[in-house]
């Protein structure tokens, strides 16, 4: 399957498809049903789930694919990435946001450096950062017509010749970048064994995995089994709100400062003494 191309989306419903309807030890379970998609399928149906309803008049329980083509109504999480650690501008927003100076506690002053460098970082990438792959077709375009410019040898002389070479670089750069970009999305080791950045590979991957990360059903705390997405995020919030609900605390009756015992100063010295050969 994977050889021409076809992958298994993973189901919904029941683990298995057939049954001989036989009982005892006699009794077999198999999914012989199942529906498999390509890489351009998976590309253009990103939230495609497979469903596996009850068996009722066959030995077969029938499927059903459902092509949802968009995701609606999330909002995107905005993370640090791997590539803007080749640009000299993001370097110097997270210099320049981390060392402003700051009072309070040490944690106070560590979340404030994070959100302010985040947010540093977010309004460079909405305004300055260019596309990737929109800066990969313009080079590609723009390297093409200088070439074509020097076969014919039309108006071509030596600073010509140097910006084309100039575009080959910030081509090659610039794949480098989309594939640092995909890898982060595939989480695999395959770029550090020097791999392509092919559709098959990284894009696929980075679909399949976001596929996998999301949840298509859950049962909530009565036993039952929900599969819609407003009943997904309501059995979710209903979760946490009962973990973070008001709680009488027994707040009298603990030890004070004084009763505690510390550790002497001759058990500190011997805890931050070096390991030696013997201990180990």
């Amino acid at each position: 399957m994977v050889n021409s191309d076809f992958h298994d989306i993973g189901s919904m419903g029941p683990r298995f498809t057939w049954s001989n309807n036989k009982q005892g030890t006699f009794r077999i379970w198999e999914r012989l049903d199942r529906c498999i998609l390509n890489s351009a399928a998976i590309q253009m149906l990103l939230m495609a789930t497979i469903k596996h309803l009850a068996r009722v008049a066959l030995d077969h329980s029938p499927i059903v694919l459902s092509m949802k083509d968009k995701i609606h109504g999330k909002t995107k999480v905005f993370k640090f990435e791997d590539t803007w650690r080749s640009y000299p501008a993001a370097k110097s927003i997270v210099y320049n946001s981390w060392m402003k100076t700051d009072y309070g506690d040490e944690y106070s002053i560590l979340q404030r450096n994070l959100k302010r460098t985040m947010k540093a970082l977010f309004f460079w990438n909405k305004n300055k950062f260019k596309n990737l792959n929109v800066l990969k077709e313009t080079l590609k375009k723009e390297i093409l017509d200088l070439q074509n410019r020097e076969a014919c040898d039309v108006n071509w002389n030596a600073d010509d010749l140097i910006l084309l070479r100039n575009k080959v670089h910030e081509l090659n750069v610039t794949l480098r970048k989309l594939s640092t970009w995909w890898n982060q999305r595939a989480k695999v080791k395959w770029h550090e064994e020097s791999d392509i950045n092919s559709s098959f590979f990284f894009q696929n991957f980075a679909s399949a995995r976001h596929n996998g990360n999301r949840i298509n059903q859950i049962k909530d705390e009565f036993n039952t089994l929900q599969v819609e997405e407003n009943q997904i995020e309501k059995v979710f919030t209903n979760f946490i709100e009962k973990k973070w609900q008001h709680r009488n605390c027994e707040l009298m009756g603990w030890p004070s400062i004084e009763e505690i015992q510390k550790v002497n100063n001759a058990d500190l010295v011997m805890l931050n003494e070096e390991f030696s050969v013997q201990e180990l």
